[in-house]
This record gives structure tokens, C-alpha cells and sequence, in this order.
């Protein structure tokens, strides 16, 4: 039987959880209700952000993807398949905050919570690696 993590996991866990589940709030009340207003950004990430709006399906299905994915790190059964689900929208994230919008502290908050959570869970995610 599994040795309980220690609660400190657990928080990390929870906090990451709770930015991405009520992000996905966030995001679809504004896709569904109105522009997404964000902070103000150089015109390149600007551009970006508006080819999203524009597309119609991606703020959706972002909205969907964090919903989903910060639900299952609620729990710490399914917490690898919210860190699964959740990979490629922080990379997208950090990369945009890194290259385009210059906010380096969004982009460092992620990577510390999510990395760390990574590793904590790697013998769960080995799996996915693991020749059978």
C-alpha cells in the first residue's frame, strides 16, 4: 500500500488545481460572454491572442482541457492524468509569457508547480515511457 504524501504535496497539488480549474472558468466565461481582456501586451502577443479569439474553437477547448485537467489534480488518484492533460497548454503558456508578453513570473510560477509535481508523480508517469 502506498505511503500517504506528505501535505505539502498535497497543497502544491490543490494550488495548481484551483489556478487551472477556475481558469477554465475564467476563460469560458469570457469566450461565451464577451473579449477576453488581458493585460496589456506588445503587438506580437496581441496578434496572437486575437488570431485565438478569431478562431472560434480554441478558447472552447482550452476552456474544456483546464476544467478537465484541474479537476483531476483535485485528486491524487488522477492527478498524472491532469499533469498529462495539462503539458501542453503550459508549455504553450510559458512559452508565450517567455517570448512574447515578456511576464517572466507567470511563466516561473508555472514551471515551479508544475515541474516539481512532475517529478513527485514520475513513478505514476513512468508508464507512459516504459517499453511493456
Amino acid at each position: 500500500m502506498p505511503s500517504r504524501s506528505p501535505v505539502a504535496w498535497d497543497v502544491l497539488r490543490w494550488i495548481m488545481a484551483l489556478w487551472f480549474f477556475s481558469g477554465g472558468f475564467v476563460v469560458l466565461g469570457h469566450t461565451f460572454l464577451g473579449h477576453p481582456r488581458f493585460p496589456p501586451v506588445p503587438p506580437a502577443a496581441q496578434s496572437l491572442l486575437d488570431a485565438f479569439q478569431e478562431s472560434g474553437f480554441l478558447y472552447p477547448l482550452l476552456a474544456a482541457v483546464y476544467l478537465i485537467g484541474g479537476g483531476a489534480l483535485f485528486m491524487r488518484r488522477t492527478a498524472p492524468l491532469g499533469l498529462v492533460m495539462l503539458a501542453a497548454p503550459i508549455g504553450v503558456i510559458v512559452g508565450f509569457h517567455v517570448m512574447l508578453s515578456r511576464m517572466y513570473a507567470v511563466a516561473a510560477l508555472l514551471v515551479l508547480g508544475y515541474l516539481p509535481l512532475c517529478w513527485h508523480e514520475r513513478d505514476r508517469l513512468a508508464c507512459l515511457w516504459r517499453k511493456r
